[in-house]
């Protein structure tokens, strides 16, 4: 009777932190502790562990309700070695799919706090602090499209990193007369 009232709060604490946001609670943790690879396991491992409860507990009971698992109870093997040699086994090629699926999740994530700042600082690679390099590079980074209006006819760089000039009328394209195509 203990098991099952045990089972039953740890099922409604699953059922209230699964409907709070993860990416909100990893932030906070994130924030709270100082950022690292270890802060971030740690945070992602808290999130994370609810979803993979849920459908572990819903194979175990479906499990649980077939005959074999009657039949090894009657042939007299104890309440340990039941989870161990029939319960586990049998559910462990959902929770191999599940762990899988969830490993995409856990990248999203980790890229999302580190292009943020609350991941995994500069020197060690990230998809998330390339993004985020690659967006301050794409603001600073600004093509030259007018002229010096003080001066229509000097020459202007067509990019900041352009090492070569263009004339102004030399920047625009010229389009065939359509009249001449004749």
């Amino acid at each position: 009777m203990v098991g099952v009232k045990l089972e039953e709060f740890m099922m409604r604490l699953t059922d209230i932190l699964h409907y709070l946001p993860h990416l909100l609670i990893v932030i906070l943790l994130m924030v709270i502790m100082k950022p690292g690879i270890t802060t971030m396991l740690i945070a992602l491992t808290i999130t994370e562990w609810i979803s993979m409860a849920r459908i572990v507990r819903a194979q175990i009971l479906q499990i649980k309700q077939n005959d074999f698992i009657m039949d090894a109870y009657i042939l007299g093997e104890s309440r340990l070695r039941v989870p161990f040699h029939h319960l586990i086994p049998n559910s462990i090629g959902l929770i191999i799919i599940t762990m899988t699926l969830t490993i995409p999740a856990a990248i999203f994530i980790k890229a999302s706090l580190s292009f943020l700042g609350l991941g995994v600082q500069a020197p060690i690679a990230s998809w998330g602090t390339m993004a985020s390099d690659g967006l301050s590079a794409l603001r600073s980074h600004r093509t030259t499209t007018t002229t010096n209006r003080a001066n229509p006819s000097s020459s202007f760089p067509c990019t900041p990193c352009c090492p070569h000039t263009c004339s102004p009328k030399s920047s625009k394209r010229s389009r065939p007369n359509p009249a001449r195509a004749s």
